[in-house]
Formats: C-alpha cells, sequence, structure tokens
C-alpha cells in the first residue's frame, strides 16, 4: 500500500514530536540522485522516479540568520517546501511548522508514492498531502544573496554588478532513491 507509518514521541522538554518509523519506511533502491555541498541559487535535476525516496540536509550560518531568504524545493512542479529562518519556520506542503531551530542545520525526508507525498521536517514533524504532478523534477531555489565582499568606504556606490554575492546555504547531501 501507500502508508508511511508515524510515531509519536517526546523531547527532553516534554513536547510531542511526530516523525517516520525508520524500521518501517518503505525499502529503497540505489540512489539516482545524490548530491554533496551543493552551493548554488538554482538547480534543477530531471526525471524523478515515479515513487521515490528524498532525504536533504540543507545549513546555513546561524549568525547570518536575519539576512537570509527562503530556501524552496519544489517536488514534482507541485508541492513547494520552504526554508524560511529569519521567521523560524519551514512551509511544508503548505502546511507551517514554527519554531525552526537556529541550529543552522535543517533535514527533510519527504515519500513519495502514488499520489501521496509525506514529508517530515527535522524528524520531528509530519505532513501528509496529495501529490499533482505537473512534472518529473526537483527544483532547489536559495532566494539569498548574501554580500562577501563590500565595497571600499568612501568610494561612490559599487555598481551592483561589481558587488559579490554567494548563496546564504548550502545543499549538504542529498539522497533520492526510487521504492522498491
Amino acid at each position: 500500500g501507500n502508508a508511511v507509518f508515524h510515531e509519536l514521541k517526546q523531547d527532553e522538554n516534554g513536547n510531542l514530536l511526530e516523525c517516520f518509523v525508520p524500521e518501517m519506511l518503505p525499502e529503497t533502491q540505489a540512489p539516482v540522485i545524490e548530491e554533496t555541498n551543493l552551493v548554488t541559487q538554482e538547480k534543477t535535476w530531471q526525471n524523478l522516479p515515479e515513487n521515490f525516496r528524498l532525504q536533504a540536509v540543507i545549513t546555513y550560518d546561524p549568525a547570518k540568520r536575519n539576512n537570509l531568504l527562503d530556501y524552496e524545493l519544489t517536488l514534482a512542479g507541485s508541492r513547494r517546501i520552504l526554508l524560511q529562518p529569519t521567521l523560524e519556520r519551514v512551509i511544508a506542503a503548505d502546511e507551517i511548522f514554527t519554531q525552526l531551530p537556529a541550529t543552522g542545520c535543517f533535514t527533510l525526508d519527504v515519500i513519495v508514492k502514488g499520489d501521496l507525498c509525506d514529508i517530515c521536517v527535522n524528524g520531528e514533524r509530519t505532513v501528509v498531502q496529495t501529490i499533482q504532478r505537473q512534472n518529473t523534477e526537483l527544483k532547489v531555489l536559495d532566494h539569498s544573496q548574501l554580500l562577501v565582499e563590500s565595497p571600499a568606504l568612501g568610494t561612490v556606490k559599487a555598481a551592483e554588478s561589481t558587488l559579490k554575492t554567494q548563496p546564504g546555504y548550502t545543499l549538504q547531501s542529498l539522497k533520492v532513491s526510487p521504492l522498491k
């Protein structure tokens, strides 16, 4: 079937968390997409499998959290997952998860099977929604551009093209594996 089992856990502060049951996750085949330490404004991967598991770790510098814009993952042209550190939240499949930890690390575990998209955020919150596939791609967008070199003081305002910027996030790891 299409079921992915969830379990309730309690953290050290007494908060209830919901996550996937590791022993009951669907088995996967060898990954068709694997990336590590990717720093980019935008990247698209084509030809996602029909049914798959996506695992991702996204990092950012917590000291620069207030300067970051959204980091966005879009699955099959239909489901967006937004990381919004300045608002201390994640939006996954139109569900808003607040109190994003300021650790600078964000994890995703996503199971897409049939028309279901089951998303686990930071191993503590989940949401299940249907997915209407518009395509078979995965797209990541880093809407941040952090200034890495400022113009010298006392100079005339530098032309925008001379400012050096870099993306604000690093896709530490990404793995997309077809389900067996």
